[in-house]
């Protein structure tokens, strides 16, 4: 099934192959979905969504030739895309205590600190964002980020180097708006 059967799992039915490779990704989908939007059903939404297409078949050729950066890549791909669609959404007064971030405290330069953070983010490549989240929210290696996504340690690190500079120079600007805005 799907190209899933190996000597571990030849004998057993479809069903039972698919639950064993589900259970095997699941977390790691989870984990990177979760850190993108911040939120447990919509992580949890954006993993079926993944798997469902894998059952519907409707996946390319980079599926078959590494499943687990496919599906992380897709977890990555699909968690960005609803967080994007979140913020092309239109609020009314009645949005007002939704908009309130939990995790910001009662300090509002750190809310901004936060919103300033996710804005850098969201400008930065799907690559950089999947390696950054392997990275930092998984503790790999550069050589385990480089060996999962199929690329050269060195590709790794170089992405990671200027995915940190380029957050940094768009952080030093939000953070010198701010200041100029509070004068």
């Amino acid at each position: 099934m799907l190209g899933l059967t190996t000597a571990r799992t030849t004998g057993k039915s479809p069903g039972w192959v698919f639950a064993e490779f589900y259970q095997e990704h699941y977390p790691l989908m989870y984990r990177l979905a979760k850190s993108i939007t911040g939120c447990r059903e919509d992580a949890q939404d954006v993993v079926q969504t993944v798997f469902s297409q894998i059952l519907r078949r409707e996946f390319d050729t980079g599926f078959l030739k590494n499943p687990k950066a496919y599906l992380c890549r897709s977890a990555v791909n699909g968690a960005i895309q609803l967080v994007k669609s979140r913020s092309r959404r239109v609020f009314t007064d009645d949005d007002v205590e939704y908009l309130r971030d939990p995790r910001a405290g009662s300090s509002e330069s750190d809310g901004d600190t936060i919103r300033h953070l996710h804005e850098a983010i969201d400008q930065l490549s799907p690559d950089a964002i999947q390696m950054l989240l392997l990275r930092y929210e998984q503790d790999m290696s550069d050589a385990d980020i480089g060996k999962m996504l199929g690329k050269s340690r060195a590709t790794v690190a170089v992405t990671l180097y200027r995915a940190r500079a380029r957050i940094k120079k768009l952080l030093g600007t939000s953070e010198k708006e701010i200041h100029d805005e509070t004068r």
